[in-house]
């Protein structure tokens, strides 16, 4: 074995054992991370332990910063002898609802990053004529992994290019391999299950793998000690999966459930809590879902908990919701022709959130809560007090962030306010490339103006060094602005945005019913998550029960707010009784004639979830249904609610198609 390694993404789990065991193993060891403290920290206790260490800061997906890095670990430590290349990053994605910045991104640095480092080293080991090379890939680069499509593809390209380079540099002894982990125990996992319920959890897990155990990070360091070890002289061009065979986990299957009839509860079984206890453990220790939050024990108590009473569909639930959607205000400075507010749809009164109230929800549900959502059907920008509001999520470790026009005055200052708040991601609905089609939808916005507060947010981050927010252009298309698609991805590119398209809803007959230019989202058949999962606040304390809903008498709850009435506390709401009958209906679609005139009673996401138990109960693949509603017609029964408050139109599933709902005229894009 050589005497200097280096080792990627070295800070935590896995690649922190790795680095561990070959400086026992007596390697000196540098230890490089996105994150420039916790890689010392690794490097610090290789030199409490006796060893010889050094910790550099870069992210792989730099080729000048890996340079730099690897200078830095030679020049501290020598030559090196071996490297690990074990850096990785993943976000669970369906790749039909992906974005070209979000595969950009994920193969910057699970393939690229293998290539930069790779061949930052590989000449001074063929040089000296030897070395071992060994990449950490993933059984889902082997087998695929459903929602890491781009991500396993990644990986299936580090393990085909692996294989070729062990032939290309044999000649000079250098081997080439590659460690694919399987499923792999935290001590963050540990912790979380703890309790007599938790070891019954973390017991089913273990018994769905035939060595009744998951993998561990050590695991994974001793295959990797192996193959830079002198035992694997001729070992190259393989790989080796740090994994056992685990036995199907099932989820308990739907059984009857037709409209009109009782959906038996799923029975409370082990099976059941495996599963879910499955799921989250894929995630841990911060779910994607909620980027740059800080887990802590009682996030990922409640989060559990929530994803086992959703799956229960159990109507008072115990636990709090795992995000808060919460409008900062009601207002706009736009007249988007198809946004509620835009279009002036008088739902309730203009209201600003005040910091009072705002404070108390934070209060009650921070130290539950993951991340913060603030903007629904207004601008949030206009709220004055919203960059103090984002600031004081974040010194609770939470996520936040928010969608904005940005078609309004800003300057340096504020741009530079927003950077320090802590923003994790900032959306920035920008639907065309040029003035002319940008204000076909974005009607009173100006493009220059939106372009050039961009560009100050990002000036704002270079400035102070922050990473965040995540700029991303959210680019809404429809038939006026197809031709502009891919300017716009250009000028995103050139300003420093991600940049994401998504599929324009219009009120009436849908613009690309052929789905020409671009599918409908992904309709996932289970109840509705945001019944247990968000919490949808307005500024004046009404609690909705989706971010679909704009009239107050669509609302489940109301929390005293400002002056207004309502619970003394937001779980008082949660758990009310309108709140109770919409969740029960995901069991049972009945209710009293008041409770049918409810909202909920007729969403196309419960139509669809009582059509898919039917289809399952007949006997047929599951993988084969298919929802009644597209993202079109969901959209416009939301729209038809106005005018059954108005007139008193029946609520039924015909009256969500354009044509009942009297909107055919108005084929106008809709978007926030």
């Amino acid at each position: 074995m050589g005497s200097v390694a280096l080792v990627t993404g070295a800070g935590r789990g896995i690649g922190r054992a790795i680095a561990l065991r070959l400086a026992r193993d007596g390697l000196a060891v540098g230890i490089v991370d996105l994150d420039g403290a916790t890689a010392e920290a690794v490097a610090a206790e290789v030199r409490a332990a006796g060893g010889r260490s050094a910790a550099a800061a870069a992210d792989v997906a730099d080729r000048e910063a890996v340079g730099r890095a690897v200078a830095a670990i030679e020049g501290a430590l020598g030559p090196l002898d071996v490297l690990v290349n074990n850096a990785g990053w993943e976000r669970l994605h369906f790749f039909a609802e992906s974005d070209p910045a979000l595969w950009d991104r994920l193969i910057a640095v699970n393939l690229k990053g293998v290539l930069n480092t790779t061949h930052a080293v590989l000449q001074g080991m063929a040089a000296r004529g030897a070395g071992r090379i060994v990449s950490i890939a993933s059984d889902a680069g082997r087998v695929g992994s459903s929602g890491e499509s781009v991500y396993s593809a990644c990986k299936a390209g580090v393990i085909g290019f692996s294989k070729a380079l062990a032939r290309e540099v044999a000649r000079h002894a250098v081997t080439v391999n590659v460690v694919c982990p399987g499923p792999t125990d935290t001590r963050l996992l540990t912790d979380v299950m703890a309790g007599d319920r938790g070891a019954k959890i973390l017991e089913g897990m273990r018994r769905g793998i035939p060595l009744r155990r998951l993998g561990r990070p050590e695991d994974v360091a001793g295959a990797v000690a192996y193959l830079a070890s002198d035992e694997a002289a001729y070992v190259t061009g393989q790989v080796l999966s740090v994994s056992i065979p685990a036995a199907r986990i099932p989820l308990p299957e739907p059984r009857a459930g037709v409209l009109g009839e009782s959906m038996p509860r799923c029975p409370r079984t082990f099976a059941g809590l495996v599963a879910v206890a499955w799921h989250l453990a894929r995630e841990f220790p911060c779910p994607p879902l909620f980027e740059g939050a800080t887990p802590t024990l009682r996030r990922l108590l409640n989060l559990w908990l929530l994803t086992w009473e959703s799956y229960r569909i159990e109507p008072v639930p115990r636990s709090l919701p795992a995000r808060l959607c919460i409008e900062s205000t009601s207002a706009c400075n736009l007249s988007c022709p198809h946004c509620f507010t835009g279009a002036g749809e008088v739902g309730r009164p203009t209201a600003t959130l005040s910091s009072e109230f705002y404070r108390r929800l934070l209060a009650e549900l921070g130290d539950r809560l993951w991340q913060i959502e603030f903007h629904n059907w207004g601008e949030p920008l206009l709220n004055k007090h919203l960059f103090t509001m984002v600031a004081e999520a974040t010194a609770r470790g939470l996520s936040t962030s928010l969608c904005t026009n940005f078609s309004l005055p800003f300057d340096r200052a504020r741009a530079e306010e927003l950077v320090r708040s802590g923003l994790k991601i900032m959306g920035v609905s920008i639907d065309g490339a040029r003035q002319e089609t940008y204000q076909q939808y974005r009607v009173g916005g100006r493009f220059d103006r939106v372009l050039a507060n961009c560009r100050l947010v990002v000036e704002a981050k270079r400035k102070l060094g922050a990473r965040t927010p995540r700029v991303i252009w959210g680019f809404h298309m429809f038939g006026h602005n197809v031709d502009d698609v891919e300017a716009a991805r250009r000028a995103a590119h050139d300003v420093g945005l991600e940049f994401h398209v998504s599929r324009g809803r219009v009120v009436g007959p849908d613009w690309d019913a052929d789905e020409r230019w671009i599918p409908h989202e992904h309709v996932v058949p289970i109840p509705c998550t945001t019944l247990f999962h968000t919490a949808v606040v307005y500024a004046d304390g009404s609690v909705a029960p989706c971010r679909g809903s704009f009239y107050p008498q669509d609302d489940l709850g109301r929390v005293a707010a400002d002056g207004h009435s309502g619970a003394a506390t937001f779980r008082e709401a949660w758990t009310g009784e309108r709140f109770r009958v919409a969740r029960r209906l995901f069991r049972e679609r009945s209710g009293t004639p008041e409770e049918r005139e409810r909202i909920c009673f007729d969403c196309p996401h419960l139509l669809d979830w009582h059509d898919y138990l039917a289809y399952h109960a007949s006997g047929r693949q599951p993988s084969d249904w298919r929802p009644k509603f597209d993202s079109n017609e969901r959209y416009n029964y939301f729209w038809k609610r106005s005018r059954r408050a108005a007139s008193g139109e029946p609520t039924g599933a015909a009256a969500a198609t354009p044509a009942a709902a009297g909107l055919a005229p108005r084929a106008v894009s809709a978007g926030r």
